[in-house]
């Protein structure tokens, strides 16, 4: 199949401060960060596994993820053969992207796709990072997804119906910014453009992955959300 992406893509800027995301996070467990971030451990690939079983649901033949890291989904895409590409602001995790994904993926502003055109990806996929992203980004990347996916987007997220209903943050998870509600996850991808949730799966007791459909306006399906508008 065609390859969309460009090898070695020029990087943006980010607008903040990407030093959070650094080697104390992606493996030592820093600031809330991964305990253990090794591409070929039997955890992560179950992980890349499970991930790429969700995002199947919808046929895709590319595919884009945000927050990216070292690559490892981008790698474990093309290892399936289907392009990939991806974005992130941690210049430590683009500079140590695994071997199989060399010059796939690149710097970026936290919210802004430059260089993907209008629907030009299949499948827009962000796992455990809208969570992380700054309130007055959230919004702008979301639209920046909804804009470049040509079939699905797919989340994974702590969802507020499942854990720490009453409060922001605990011990563990530091890190994260936000705990929504489903509803609310699916209010901010469904509202402002053509999707709808298609699907959505828990994983563990806490993480969902939901789905998101890109479908015509004048699909039965959207019916009722033209109604409301």
């Amino acid at each position: 199949m065609a390859d969309p992406f460009p090898v070695n893509p020029r990087p943006t800027t980010p607008d903040w401060d990407p030093a959070f995301f650094d080697a104390s996070y992606y493996g030592q467990g820093g600031r809330g960060g991964f305990r253990e971030y090794d591409y070929q451990s039997a955890g992560q690939q179950g992980q890349l596994d499970l991930k790429r079983s969700l995002c199947c649901r919808i046929p895709h033949e590319s595919a884009l993820f945000i927050g990216c890291a070292r690559g490892y989904e981008v790698a474990h895409w093309i290892r399936h053969g289907t392009p990939a590409a991806g974005v992130d602001v941690s210049e430590w995790a683009i500079a140590h992207q695994v071997p199989e994904a060399m010059g796939r993926c690149q710097l970026y502003n936290g919210w802004q796709l430059t260089g993907f055109e209008d629907r030009s990806v299949d499948l827009v996929a962000a796992f455990d990072v809208l969570t992380l992203v700054p309130d007055e980004m959230l919004y702008k990347l979301i639209a920046e997804m909804q804009r470049v996916a040509a079939k699905a987007i797919v989340i994974r997220t702590i969802v507020k119906n499942w854990r720490n209903a009453t409060r922001l943050v605990d011990g563990q998870d530091g890190a994260w910014f936000r705990y929504l509600p489903l509803t609310e996850w699916d209010r901010l991808f469904t509202e402002s453009g053509p999707f709808i949730l298609d699907s959505y799966a828990m994983a563990w007791n806490y993480e969902c992955f939901l789905t998101f459909a890109r479908v015509a306006h004048d699909d039965p399906r959207m019916r009722h959300l033209l109604a409301d508008r």
